[in-house]
C-alpha cells in the first residue's frame, strides 16, 4: 500500500519542480495517470490519495478517511509517536461534532468561490462568518490544558488537522481566489495561537508549501501558471535565438541609416557633444526597454508554451498576453500616442526632405541660367508642393492599412531593401 500525500495541497503532478521523489514502483507522474492505471472512470483525482500497489487500485482519496486509516490501520508502522491517537475513543463524539463544524466552514468557503449570483454569495459569506466566529470562540475558550479544538482532549485530533489545513490557506488563497474577505485569520489571536501550536508539531511544517498550494488553486481555476521547467526552456540559449539577435540588429541598424527622422534630430542638435549625449541616453533607455519586453516574452512563453508553439498566440505580442483586460485600454492609449508621435516625426521628415529638394533644384536651375519654374525664393511653392506630395504618399498607405497586411512582412521587405542599399549608398 502506498500513500501519495501532502497535507496542504491537492496537486495532480506528483513530480513537481520542488524536488519531490519519483514514483519508482509504477513510474507514474500524475494522479490522472494513477486513475488510468487503475482503470477508474473518474476524470480528476486529488491528493492525498491512498493507492493499493498489489491490486493496482485506488483505495481512497478523501483526506478525512485517509487520516482515520493511517491513525488506526497503519499505527504499528509509526516510529516517531506510536502511541499517538488522533481519534481517541472517549472523545469521538466531540471530535465528530468539531469535524462537522470544520466541514461547514469548508462548504461555506467553496460556496463563496462557486457562487454565480450575488444572493448565493451573500448566503455563503454569511454562513462562513457565522461558522468562523464559532470556531474562533471555541478556541478562545480553550484552557491551557486543552489547547485544541476539542474540549477535554489535550492532544491533537483529526478535527484539528482538518481545521489547520483550512486556516493555513485562508488568508493567502481563499480570501483572494474565493472572495472570503469578511474574516482574516491573522487578526484573530485564538486562531493564531492554534495555528502556531499545530505548525510547531514535528513534521507538520514540512508539509506547508504555500507556493505549491497557490499554484494548484490557480491551475484549478483555469489560470496558466509558471513552472521552472518551462522557464528554463524559454530562456535557453540557442543558435536560432542568436541568429534572430544578429538579424534584428542588422535590419534595424540599416533601416535607421535611412530614417530621416533620426537625421532630422541630428541636424537639430545644438552641438556634436549634445548629439553624442542624446544618442548615449537614448541607447541606454532603449536597451532597458527592450530587455524588459524580452524578459516579459520569456515569462509569457513559460506560462503557456503550447499556445505559442501552436501559433495560437503570437510571440511578438507576448507581453500583452500577461496583462489583464483593464490594462489593455491603457496600453491602447499609450500605443496610439506613441504611434502618432512616430508618424508625426516621419511625416515632417518627408515634407522637409521634399521641400529642401525643391529648394536645391531651384538653386541649381538659377546657377545654370534657367528661370525658376517653382519660384522658391520665398519657399512658398516648395512648402505647398511638399504638403501635396505628403497627401499623395499617404493615399496608398491608407489603402495598404485597410488590407490588414502583416506589419512584420512590410518591415521585412523594407529591411531587406535597406540592408542591400546601405553599403552602396554610404560607402
Amino acid at each position: 500500500m502506498e500513500a501519495y500525500m501532502t497535507t496542504t495541497t491537492h496537486r495532480d503532478n506528483l513530480n513537481s519542480d520542488d524536488n519531490d521523489k519519483d514514483d519508482t514502483a509504477n513510474n507514474i507522474n500524475t494522479n490522472t495517470e494513477i486513475g488510468c492505471y487503475a482503470e477508474e472512470e473518474e476524470e480528476r483525482y486529488t491528493v492525498p490519495l491512498l493507492w493499493d500497489k498489489k491490486d493496482s487500485t485506488i483505495v481512497n482519496n478523501t483526506s478525512s478517511d485517509i487520516v482515520q486509516m493511517l491513525n488506526s490501520e497503519f499505527k504499528d508502522f509509526s516510529t516517531i509517536k506510536p502511541d499517538l491517537d488522533l481519534y481517541p475513543e472517549e472523545h469521538r463524539d466531540e471530535i465528530d461534532e468539531a469535524d462537522l463544524l470544520v466541514q461547514s466552514l469548508n462548504s461555506a468557503i467553496y460556496g463563496c468561490g462557486s457562487a454565480t449570483t450575488q444572493s448565493q454569495y451573500d448566503a455563503s459569506i454569511t454562513n462562513l462568518s457565522t461558522v468562523y466566529d464559532m470556531i474562533a470562540s471555541k478556541l478562545s475558550s480553550s484552557s491551557t490544558t486543552h489547547p485544541y479544538l476539542v474540549e477535554g482532549c489535550n492532544t491533537i485530533t483529526t478535527a484539528d488537522i482538518s481545521l489547520f489545513t483550512t486556516l493555513l490557506r485562508f488568508d493567502e488563497i481563499y480570501r483572494i481566489h474565493y472572495k472570503t474577505n469578511s474574516r482574516i485569520v491573522a487578526r484573530i489571536p485564538s486562531l493564531l495561537r492554534f495555528m502556531r501550536r499545530v505548525f510547531n508539531i514535528r513534521g507538520v511544517s514540512k508539509t506547508c508549501n504555500m507556493n505549491e498550494m497557490k499554484v494548484y488553486v490557480r491551475k484549478f481555476s483555469g489560470e496558466k501558471v509558471f513552472s521552472s521547467k518551462n522557464y528554463n526552456a524559454a530562456s535557453n540559449w540557442t543558435i536560432d535565438g542568436f541568429q534572430a539577435l544578429v538579424t534584428l540588429f542588422i535590419a534595424i541598424a540599416c533601416a535607421k541609416m535611412f530614417n530621416q527622422g533620426s537625421l532630422q534630430r541630428v541636424w537639430a542638435a545644438k552641438s556634436d557633444t549634445d548629439t553624442r549625449k542624446g544618442f548615449a541616453l537614448g541607447s541606454v533607455m532603449v536597451f532597458f526597454l527592450m530587455f524588459f519586453f524580452g524578459l516579459m516574452g520569456v515569462l509569457a512563453y513559460a506560462k503557456d508554451p503550447d499556445s505559442y508553439d501552436n501559433f495560437e498566440k503570437l510571440a511578438y505580442l507576448s507581453f500583452f498576453d500577461l496583462l489583464g483586460r483593464g490594462w489593455h485600454v491603457l496600453v491602447l492609449i499609450f500605443v496610439t500616442a506613441l504611434a502618432a508621435s512616430s508618424i508625426d516625426t516621419l511625416q515632417n521628415a518627408l515634407r522637409c526632405v521634399f521641400s529642401s529638394g525643391l529648394i536645391s533644384l531651384e538653386s541649381d536651375l538659377k546657377k545654370n541660367g534657367h528661370n525658376s519654374w517653382v519660384n522658391c525664393g520665398r519657399c512658398d511653392y516648395a512648402r505647398m508642393l511638399a504638403k501635396v506630395f505628403l497627401v499623395l504618399v499617404n493615399i496608398p498607405l491608407v489603402i495598404l492599412a485597410s488590407k490588414s497586411i502583416s506589419v512584420l512582412a512590410l518591415f521585412l521587405v523594407a529591411d531587406l531593401v535597406f540592408a542591400r542599399a546601405t553599403l552602396t549608398v554610404f560607402l
